[in-house]
């Protein structure tokens, strides 16, 4: 049997393979043929916004959106679709502003709502980011899910005591959840509670033995304590090592952390060596904090290691 050449659903079909294989043209034609068969459907508007996307045109795609919604005001799935499209374009207020007129057409959809919340904390609004986190915690308090977003959120804030407070929650009904261990150790660290820190990755390391986040966290703090008792370098060597292994030694912030384990047993020569890789393949952002470990080491000095509350190490070596 031949297929309808006019057949709606057939014709959105083809315009979605063909903007795959990026015929773009051809693919709008499709549509602007489903446009002169239902001229009351919002379904050729959509369908051409998600390929204008496609091609980065996100200006043109959000005016297709503008036109769907003329036709169909307060539609959620092209509300959601723009506030996509803005985010990709970087516009994070207009984002933000599309979530909001779905939230006040439809204020108990789940999905809007941890949209919000994802654009708030990508705007690096906090506060009101764990506010919203709060109220949808109050009427779900049984969704792990959104209890690790609130603590991983209370982290990024630099309020580590909040952050220890909900993964322990997560963890009374979750014992092995690892992100809430592997968060909640982290969290102890920004306390300076070192010992109760190290406790918590051994846990973690257990459940995910080959996570390079843990291995590299855990050898850290044994190689940068300034806690004589909880040192351990030739630990601390074994762990890095093995977290560089599964990030094939291109993480700056990992080839850090061997170096500080090979000066922690007193190595100087290959902590330089391991150093001087981290600053190769640190971020810009790392740069810094990596060549001052270096200097650090070209003096043959231990790096030590104990954060604030304001995310900054208290004891750092003098080394310029």
């Amino acid at each position: 049997m031949l297929l309808d050449p006019d057949h709606v659903a057939t014709l959105e079909a083809e315009a979605l393979v063909l903007g795959r294989l990026k015929r773009y043209d051809e693919a709008m034609k499709c549509l602007d043929r489903v446009e002169e068969l239902q001229p009351d459907s919002i379904s050729p508007y959509r369908l051409r916004a998600q390929l204008l996307a496609m091609q980065s045109k996100y200006d043109e795609a959000a005016a297709e959106l503008e036109k769907a919604l003329k036709k169909k005001p307060g539609d959620p799935v092209v509300l959601l679709l723009l506030a996509n499209i803005h985010e990709q374009a970087g516009d994070m207020d207009a984002a933000l502003a599309d979530v909001d007129r779905l939230i006040e057409k439809n204020p108990d959809l789940p999905m809007a709502r941890r949209m919000r919340i994802l654009l708030l904390i990508q705007n690096k609004k906090y506060d009101a980011a764990s506010a919203e986190l709060e109220r949808l915690i109050a009427k779900d308090p049984e969704d792990i899910e959104l209890q690790a977003q609130l603590a991983m959120l209370f982290s990024a804030m630099h309020k580590p005591t909040k952050a220890i407070e909900v993964y322990d929650k997560v963890l009374q009904k979750e014992p092995d959840n690892f992100d809430a261990l592997r968060g909640k150790a982290d969290a102890l660290l920004a306390l300076g509670k070192h010992a109760e820190a190290i406790s918590i990755y051994e846990k973690a390391l257990k459940i995910k033995p080959k996570d390079s986040g843990v291995l590299n966290n855990l050898a850290w703090v044994l190689a940068t304590s300034p806690k004589d008792d909880l040192r351990d370098g030739k630990r601390a060597v074994k762990l890095a090592t093995k977290a560089c292994e599964e990030t094939d030694y291109k993480a700056g912030h990992i080839l850090s952390t061997l170096a500080a384990a090979y000066a922690e047993t007193g190595d100087f020569e290959t902590a330089r060596k391991w150093s001087a890789h981290a600053v190769e393949e640190g971020r810009e952002e790392e740069l810094e904090a990596l060549k001052k470990e270096l200097r650090a080491y070209k003096k043959e000095i231990p790096w030590r290691e104990l954060m604030g509350p304001d995310g900054k190490n208290t004891i750092e070596p003098k080394v310029d």
